[in-house]
């Protein structure tokens, strides 16, 4: 979360002051549903903020799949407004922006740092020890998920922060809770058929969760890749592509566990 794309020609939010109280500076993150800007609080010392905020075309499609990633979209800053761990970014603010379609906006602790994937792609492999501390701070939080009986769904190293700070000199936080649901299987009624939402990274999504299935458990599962990936410095599965199509595969040839045991990596 450290690149911040200043594209005031092409984009109207930077420049735009939000919520009397927050000034839009520039774009660090896209994705399919939402965007992320840096934003800067004048009346907290100029504090930097993260404002998460739903697309267009999110916001004006009628499909089912969008009304899907509406809904998820409010639960989300619902759920993280109630999370207390340090694990978790928190939500300070919440509005709309009235920009050709009214879109709701979230309003963040802004996480300063490089994600756990980007550590690692690096070859900056973790120390046992530290590795453990690491992991303990994680399964905090996902605790903290499910004692509100939230599925995160999509645990990987990518969705995790790497802030400096803490004891050990590194403290870990989540964040991207789009595919967090409290129901197993979100099921969608489109044109008569069912659809279903997919969630989770290849390769630490659990088995189900190729199916559009999952529950607390498929979190554990998940939980237990993203320790594998601290210790080794691999992911659990090798894949061509890391999509779900290798995934399937990989899961229809057996392939579920990880290629090599921890041990045969030298640990």
């Amino acid at each position: 979360m450290s690149t911040v794309r200043n594209n005031n020609h092409q984009d109207p939010l930077p420049g735009q002051r939000l919520l009397h109280r927050y000034d839009a500076v520039g774009g660090i993150g896209s994705g399919s549903v939402s965007d992320v800007y840096l934003a800067r609080q004048p009346s907290v010392g100029n504090r930097n903020v993260a404002v998460k905020i739903l697309k267009k075309v999110i916001c004006t499609s009628d499909t089912a799949e969008a009304s899907v990633h509406r809904s998820r979209f409010n639960a989300e800053a619902e759920l993280m407004s109630m999370l207390r761990d340090g694990c978790f970014a928190r939500v300070l603010d919440v509005g709309v922006i009235q920009d050709d379609v009214a879109r709701p906006f979230v309003v963040m602790e802004y996480l300063a740092g490089v994600t756990m994937e980007e550590h690692l792609k690096a070859g900056q492999k973790f120390p046992a020890g530290a590795g453990i501390r690491l992991f303990l701070a994680i399964a905090e939080g996902v605790c903290e998920l499910h004692h509100y009986k939230v599925v995160y769904r999509d645990l990987s190293p990518r969705n995790v922060i790497l802030e400096e700070g803490g004891p050990y000199g590194m403290v870990p936080r989540l964040f991207d809770f789009s595919h967090s649901t409290h129901m197993g299987v979100e099921e969608l009624q489109a044109e008569g058929t069912k659809a279903q939402l997919l969630a989770g990274t290849p390769p630490y999504a659990a088995p189900e969760l190729a199916l559009g299935q999952g529950d607390e458990r498929s979190d554990v599962f998940s939980l237990a890749g993203v320790f594998y990936a601290l210790i080794s410095g691999t992911q659990p599965l090798e894949l061509h592509s890391n999509t779900w199509a290798d995934y399937i595969t990989a899961l229809s040839t057996l392939k579920s566990l990880p290629d090599r045991s921890l041990r045969d990596r030298g640990h």
